[in-house]
Parts: C-alpha cells; structure tokens; sequence
C-alpha cells in the first residue's frame, strides 16, 4: 500500500516508509528505525505516565528532516508483523487497540493514551481477550498499528453484531461494545479447541481483527516444546540444574 505520504512493503515482515517534508516531524516507537535518509534525526523525550500504563515506553521517539531537501524514514516493528494504516480523520479521531499495538504516526502530537474497553459486562473485561486497560491513539492524521498475520477491517452498522475468537480482535472504534458469549455446550468448551468464551463486537464502528494472535504462536510453540522428549528440550540456562 502506498500514498503520497508512506508507503508499505513487504509481506509478512513489512517495512513502512514515511516521507518527511524538510523541518517536518514524525513519531515512532523507539527502536523502530530500519534505515531513513542523512538528513533524518532522532529525538527522544518523556511521553508520560499514561503512555505507559497504555502499554507503551515511557519514552517516546520523533523524527525530524533538518534538511533542506524531502527526506524518508523506514520503520518495522520488533517482531514480524503487518502494519495497519489508519487515517484517524474518518474514525472520529481516535481509536482503541490492545497494547503494544501503536507503532508510528506522521502526526508527532498524537497521543497514546489509557482507554477502557467498551462494555458493560465484568465477564467481558476478564474473558474477552482486551484486556481492561487498552490503548486510546487520539489525534489527527495517519497512524500505523502493528499486529500479526492477515488483518481484516470491516466496518460495523448499528447493532450489526460478529463472533471473533478471543485473540484475535486488534482495535476498534470505541462505539463499538465488547461483550463475550459461551462457545458452546459442555462438549464443545472442552473439545472444540475455542475454550470457554468467545468475543463479540456489536456496531456501529470499525474492527479490525488478526488472523494470527502472538498469544496463540507463543502457545504453539509452549506446547510443541513441552510434546518433546526431555532429550529432545531446548535446556533453560537460567534456571537451576
């Protein structure tokens, strides 16, 4: 995908490049650098506190073009992942997401900030898969999330309702409510490999939701390590003989 100002490559571990006007800044997770042009610097200051309980640094990192000519900055996040472009203009100028999920933005005053997820049920906030406390990215302009996988957006209508499994829902507009419903009967909670609950979205607003949850990867790979026999175990050096 690709406009006048970013573009994004790849397919699996994608690379977003942002144009950057002389003396135009930019914000971007710390770290995220992949390579930008000579005239591109890098600032770091205090984010705040309610950055952090987001889920973010503490910290955050911006870019400027000191030159006099159109630069570029090229970013990636930390671990394989797709990059989502969202212009915060037409979502009302903010949106909700799970932590760790906000990556750059082009305009260096958007805010990462505390959001609630949107429900009224307490079984919701605990079995839903958000946590209770998610990320808030407020502002204006085009903002990039990172998550894993294929991603899907689908705009919901008013009282329009889906079915998503617990991992797999990234962010969504906060009009839209979260809520969980049981999976199924007995046999199904214990044999279906859905677990208990699953999550539902109900509209109107945007979702957006991964088609591959780091938490399922890192279950994967937990249970294909524990499936091993004990010669075959990758040996912790951390712990104790």
């Amino acid at each position: 995908m690709s406009s006048s100002e970013f573009s994004i490559q790849g397919d699996d571990s994608q690379v977003l490049t942002i144009a950057v006007a002389p003396n135009q800044t930019i914000q971007a997770e710390p770290g995220a650098m992949c390579f930008a042009s000579n005239e591109m610097k890098q600032n770091t200051k205090l984010g705040g506190f309610m950055r952090m309980v987001a889920g973010e640094p503490i910290f955050k990192s911006t870019w400027v073009n000191e030159g006099a000519e159109p630069g570029f900055v090229a970013l990636t996040n930390a671990i394989p992942s797709t990059i989502i472009p969202l212009n915060l203009d037409a979502l009302g100028g903010s949106v909700l997401c799970a932590r760790d999920a906000f990556m750059a933005s082009i305009n260096p005053d958007v805010k990462i900030t505390v959001g609630l997820i949107p429900t009224a049920s307490c079984l919701a906030c605990c079995c839903s898969g958000l946590s209770p406390i998610l990320q808030r990215v407020a502002g204006n302009g085009w903002v990039f999330l990172a998550a894993h996988g294929t991603i899907m957006q689908k705009i919901l209508g008013p009282g329009e309702e889906i079915v998503v499994d617990t991992m797999s829902v990234v962010g969504c507009a906060s009009s839209v409510t979260v809520d969980v419903v049981q999976t199924g009967g007995c046999s199904a909670i214990c044999c279906s490999g859905e677990g208990l609950f699953n999550t539902t979205l109900k509209g109107p607003g945007i979702v957006l939701i991964n088609s591959l949850p780091l938490a399922k990867l890192r279950r994967l790979f937990v249970q294909r390590q524990a499936d091993r026999p004990p010669s075959m175990r990758r040996r912790n050096y951390f712990t104790a003989n």
